[in-house]
């Protein structure tokens, strides 16, 4: 099928192109912008290989690439890492076939172990159904007093105790973004999860800035207590990254947070909110799910390098594990510094 095309790799100057057609493509998300190259780069110095098909000069077929590779990294071709989705965007079936060969080629070339897809292949019977992964989405209305509605009784009792808790949520500007990161940071930590660094948000924030908008939880003394980054793409928000200190859960810092998100999303014309992925069974999922959000499975895609369909590889720690344990008990400090050396080879 290569015959018919040709198969480039984007360079930078290429990039609003690239964007122009995904934008054009109904199963686009923020996770297939081209701006992903330039964060992952930046941060983590990872090699990324964003495929572009052309038919007639134009393209039609988009896939995003990065190699995730190190001492403890799966050595595999992702698409997207650290992000909910990605896979193949084209015009046609055979093109993507033409650029799921040629990822195939690119696994063999680079000696990496295989290929990973978010996004399901039923046609190489790749997607059964079965996830732990999910992602919660809920339908924005048109009014702010339907949506106070929509969320239900418990939801609004919990948004009512952060207000009377004396918390409050704003959207802040860029010098904000080390306060997000101290409370990140501190909450992974504390969930025994290695962290980003501070360089990938940083580069997040600048290259996709028109898209992202920052939020701050603070209580009455003015004191951070939760943050997130919220991204648009099109008509839906969705909020990657949110954190919020243990030691103040009583209060319903979450609550406040994306309540005042959720209504900025529905003031500005966004359709549907996307709470992000959470596995079953932790207290995020819970968390998510108490929104009256429609829980949708996350089908990802794993091909050997014979493009043979594999089982899910990802390995997650039990709460409670040894290694969890030690991570929580390292100081913060060195976990700031250790985390993203961990946390860029392991790309869920």
């Amino acid at each position: 099928m290569l015959e018919k095309y040709s198969i480039e790799i984007l360079q930078s100057t290429g990039e609003a192109e690239w964007d122009e057609f995904i934008l054009r493509q109904p199963q686009a998300t923020y996770c297939h912008l081209a701006g992903w190259s330039q964060v992952l780069v930046q941060s983590y110095k990872m090699s990324c290989y964003f495929v572009q098909l052309r038919d007639g000069g134009q393209i039609a077929g988009v896939l995003p690439l990065i190699h995730v590779k190190g001492p403890i990294a799966p050595d595999r071709l992702v698409s997207m890492p650290f992000l909910d989705y990605g896979g193949v965007l084209s015009a046609s079936t055979e093109a993507e076939e033409s650029i799921l060969d040629f990822a195939i080629d690119l696994v063999g070339r680079l000696g990496a172990k295989g290929l990973d897809l978010r996004a399901p292949l039923s046609d190489l019977g790749a997607s059964t159904g079965e996830t732990s992964r999910y992602c919660f989405v809920l339908s924005l209305p048109d009014t702010g007093e339907e949506l106070w509605k929509a969320v239900g009784p418990k939801v609004r009792n919990q948004i009512r105790k952060s207000e009377k808790s004396g918390l409050r949520t704003e959207a802040v500007d860029a010098s904000s973004l080390p306060v997000f990161f101290g409370i990140f940071s501190k909450n992974m930590r504390d969930l025994g999860s290695p962290t980003h660094s501070m360089a990938f948000f940083r580069s997040l924030t600048k290259v996709i800035a028109e898209r992202c908008r920052q939020y701050l939880t603070s209580d009455d003394d003015d004191r951070p207590v939760a943050g997130g980054i919220a991204i648009r793409f099109r008509d839906t928000v969705t909020v990657p990254w949110a954190s919020s200190l243990r030691s103040e859960r009583s209060a319903c810092p979450n609550h406040s947070l994306y309540w005042r998100i959720l209504r900025d999303a529905q003031q500005q014309g966004a359709e549907s909110f996307d709470f992000g992925r959470s596995s079953v069974g932790t207290g995020t999922f819970h968390f998510k799910k108490q929104w009256r959000a429609e829980a949708r499975p996350l089908i990802w895609t794993f091909l050997d390098e014979h493009r043979h369909v594999e089982q899910d590889y990802y390995l997650k720690p039990q709460h409670g594990s040894t290694a969890v344990r030690i991570w929580q008990k390292l100081p913060l400090s060195a976990t700031i510094r250790l985390g993203p050396w961990i946390r860029h080879q392991l790309p869920n």
